[in-house]
């Protein structure tokens, strides 16, 4: 069956905001086939994020994004998939960028979300896309696997998006991209490391939360 990609993308966003979500049902097969077709559509989409989601609500897109990213959804396997031609896989990962540049950075709230692990109390001004913006880099489809030779090329490409995104003047975005890079410490130590410092000795003034939590990043001491 031929999917357009208007369709996918109302596929995966379109839907009511529910607990469970929609994506455990079958229907979700629809949409989450880890193949060369899924891959061109992520990187259509997240090359033009703000345009192509406006009509959908935070809410929505957060719902969206945790079916897209892991939650019930093989779509973003298929980076692994030494079938799927590597400017295609590359392409994808870099558009990645664009979701944090043109997306969170002007609809997330600018909450940093791992205080809120601390019994911190919610805010009525935190956006619901803070939550994938903060995961983002914590879904099993794209572990850091420096020992398969193959797949270091795409570890690579994941640590440039994250360095670019800390490098985002929006408290949100730097927070998840310290929240990835913490948990790319172990199998990372030397680049991780290099990256956040540059951050701190360069960025300017930082709120003291994102500072101490750039310093447990450094450490791969995150949750």
């Amino acid at each position: 069956m031929e999917i357009h990609f208007e369709d996918w993308v109302a596929g995966v966003f379109d839907h009511p905001v529910t607990k469970p979500e929609w994506h455990w049902g079958p229907e979700a097969t629809n949409w989450s086939r880890p193949n060369e077709e899924a891959l061109e559509f992520t990187a259509r989409l997240f090359d033009q994020p703000a345009e192509i989601l406006r009509r959908f609500s935070d809410a929505q897109l957060n719902q969206g994004f945790w079916f897209l990213l892991g939650s019930n959804g093989d779509v973003m396997r298929g980076l692994d998939n030494e079938d799927i031609a590597w400017e295609l896989r590359l392409r994808c990962i870099r558009s990645f960028s664009s979701v944090f540049e043109t997306l969170f950075a002007t609809r997330c709230s600018s909450h940093l979300s791992h205080l809120r692990r601390t019994n911190v109390p919610d805010d009525p001004g935190l956006s619901s896309l803070n939550e994938v913006c903060y995961m983002w880099w914590d879904f099993d489809c794209w572990c850091a696997r420096p020992e398969v030779v193959a797949h270091r090329k795409i570890d690579a490409a994941f640590l440039e998006v994250m360095e670019q995104t800390l490098g985002l003047p929006h408290d949100a975005c730097r927070e998840s991209a310290l929240h990835g890079l913490g948990h790319w410490h172990r199998e990372y130590p030397a680049e991780t490391t290099t990256i956040i410092d540059a951050f701190l000795e360069q960025s300017g003034p930082i709120r003291e939360e994102l500072r101490d939590y750039a310093q447990q990043a450094r450490q791969g001491c995150v949750l």
